[in-house]
């Protein structure tokens, strides 16, 4: 019994080696950050850039969140797909890099009127799925599905069917409501989580594997907890974060205003546990916003205050 126990002792204490090991190796290659590089084609008035989860193109967007467009990194070209107002917060991929699904809103007779759109990304194709409608929420994107809001009711649409039906699904999807609570979807329901208490909640973003959920509370800072809520870890002063493929490290900003403009910004990776934190930017002069990560997790992409885009090797 008592070699069983020693050799049950020798195998954990292996394991736990390996896996810090290989998680100070990690840290050690991000240690070798190099300074970012301008994207030569997005020189000025491109914002909020996102990778394409096949690193085959670039979404991009302005200043005022109006309008949307596309680099394709081989050839170099840059097309629009929209003049409308997007928010980044309605903007979706498939996993494949086959789609994009995004929100125009538009105003008729006075009112707000939203529009769901897919695009496919090779041949810029577009089809409005949902029109004239007051209120759309992108929840979850998987192969050839769209899972959404449309006006407090879930629905599920098929890219191959074009078919859209209702939809009351038994896993968590979460998102701000209209009031900025932090909130999750569960079988037809609404339910808000607000994990930090009262507050105004921002950024808010499921991890790749569903299991924890990335937010910041204005005045406060950037959080990690579980789907309950619970096991909080505190990120300290960071915003517009994103998760890394893997969901083992962060992204964010850190940046100070006039009240009318930004004056400084740095980004900050993080790893998922809230334990390593490292300025990806601090010995450069660049007004650092809006950082994504590329869809192998080894380049960050972000813009300036002017609109041009940078991206920096990582690992």
């Amino acid at each position: 019994m008592n070699g069983q126990r020693k050799n049950w002792i020798f195998w954990v204490a292996l394991i736990s080696i390996s896996l810090v090991s290989c998680f100070q190796e990690t840290a050690k290659n991000i240690s070798k950050t190099k300074l970012p590089q301008q994207i030569s084609q997005l020189d000025k008035g491109f914002f909020k850039p996102i990778y394409n989860p096949n690193d085959e193109s670039i979404l991009l967007t302005d200043q005022a969140d109006k309008g949307l467009s596309m680099l394709d990194l081989e050839t170099k070209a840059i097309s629009k797909l929209t003049e409308s107002v997007i928010t980044d917060q309605n903007i979706l991929f498939s996993p494949d890099g086959k789609y994009i699904y995004f929100v125009e809103q538009n105003f008729a007779n006075r009112k707000k009127e939203s529009t769901l759109v897919m695009v496919e990304t090779t041949t810029k194709a577009k089809k409005e799925i949902v029109t004239g409608v007051r209120k759309i929420k992108l929840l979850h994107a998987a192969d050839d599905q769209l899972i959404f809001l449309q006006d407090d009711e879930m629905k599920r649409f098929n890219a191959d069917s074009g078919t859209i039906e209702n939809c009351k699904d038994e896993q968590k999807y979460t998102y701000l409501d209209d009031e900025l609570n932090l909130v999750y979807w569960q079988n037809g329901k609404k339910h808000i989580l607000n994990p930090g208490g009262e507050g105004k909640y921002l950024w808010v973003s499921a991890s790749p594997d569903h299991q924890r959920i990335l937010y910041h509370i204005a005045g406060q800072g950037a959080y990690i907890c579980n789907n309950e809520g619970e096991d909080i870890i505190e990120l300290g002063r960071l915003r517009a974060m994103k998760w890394s493929p893997d969901g083992k490290w962060l992204v964010g900003m850190e940046d100070l205003d006039d009240g009318k403009k930004f004056t400084q910004s740095n980004l900050f990776l993080i790893s998922s546990d809230g334990k390593v934190r490292k300025n990806l930017t601090q010995h450069t002069n660049i007004i650092s916003l809006y950082p994504s990560f590329s869809a192998d997790g080894k380049k960050v992409i972000f813009n300036d205050e002017n609109g041009k885009v940078y991206q920096i090797d990582i690992l």
